[in-house]
């Protein structure tokens, strides 16, 4: 028979702290993630915020007149249909 020092020691965490880890470590990278993208919008813009405006007022500018055009195209191809 083993005695008590033949015996393995105690695991240094059960079962129930392992998955409350888990999901405690899901939910960091959860967050990590979403940071993650909020630096990558980021990217490219100027650190003066000064120049970050003016480069985001040029880009919204761009996305107005690309809709634009996707709606003049849009009217030919719904004019070409009829």
């Amino acid at each position: 028979m083993p005695s008590q020092s033949d015996m393995p020691d105690a695991p240094p965490v059960n079962i129930t702290e392992l998955y409350a880890f888990r999901k405690k470590l899901k939910e960091q990278e959860k967050i990590l993630k979403e940071k993650r993208a909020k630096v990558e919008a980021f990217q490219g813009l100027p650190p003066n915020i000064d120049l970050a405006r003016h480069a985001l007022a040029e880009a919204r500018d761009k996305q107005m007149e690309l809709i634009q055009l996707r709606e003049r195209l849009l009217g030919k191809m719904a004019d070409g249909v009829n």
